[in-house]
């Protein structure tokens, strides 16, 4: 079957191909909250520096 010796080694194939994906998409969505942070701090310092709050 898609070239696998039998259907032990697929499975497995198939489980590591899972386990990878969710891996990245996990690893994903830590740098997106990580980068959506970044900005939201980056722009509260703009306001604080536009409203005088940051001295």
């Amino acid at each position: 079957m898609f070239g696998f010796s039998d259907y032990t080694e697929y499975r497995r194939n198939e489980q590591d191909l899972d386990r990878r994906t969710e891996q990245n998409r996990v690893a994903r969505e830590r740098k997106d909250t990580a980068r959506r942070q970044a900005a939201e701090r980056r722009a509260a310092e703009r306001n604080d520096e536009r409203t005088g709050m940051g001295r």
